[in-house]
């Protein structure tokens, strides 16, 4: 979701009658993006303790790009970080995004929080994100997008 979906009283209404209705709503990751910059943190706060209250968790995306930064990531206290895919498609080529990908790692592990690395399109990146600290990858080494008929279901993240 970004900003405008969380401010959209219809959308955000939609995701809590869903997330209410689910058997399982600890299963549900929320997805913040980073595309907009954020006027009011109250009501992205609020939204997120709504969310966390149901069973939810809470994941900032692209974290090291565009407006997912530090101040998001603290203030919105979400459980997952995920580090945007453009950087860590650097790793194979730049020690800077190597650096980059093992400094929030362990600050997320310090805080708690786990790490998502996305755009894992190869082992090398898969190996460099695991040598870093990354708990989680994402991307087409494993597969490419699929409809959500064909995906199965998580039992556990």
């Amino acid at each position: 979701m970004n900003y405008q979906d969380v401010i959209d009283q219809e959308i955000s209404d939609l995701v809590f009658e869903h997330l209410r209705n689910s058997e399982h709503p600890e299963k549900y990751i929320v997805e913040f993006l980073e595309a907009e910059v954020v006027t009011d943190y109250d009501v992205l706060i609020e939204f997120t303790e709504r969310i966390r209250k149901i069973g939810a968790r809470l994941a900032l995306d692209d974290y090291g790009i565009g407006q997912s930064n530090f101040f998001h990531f603290n203030r919105l206290n979400t459980d997952f970080v995920k580090i945007a895919g453009e950087i860590i498609s650097e790793s194979e080529s730049s020690s800077d995004a190597v650096e980059f990908i093992s400094y929030v790692c362990g600050w997320a592990r310090r805080k708690g929080k786990k790490v998502i690395c996305e755009k894992v399109e190869n082992e090398k990146v898969q190996e460099i994100v695991i040598k870093q600290g990354g708990d989680y990858t994402q991307g087409f080494l494993f597969s490419k997008p699929r409809p959500i008929n064909e995906c199965g279901t998580l039992e556990e993240v």
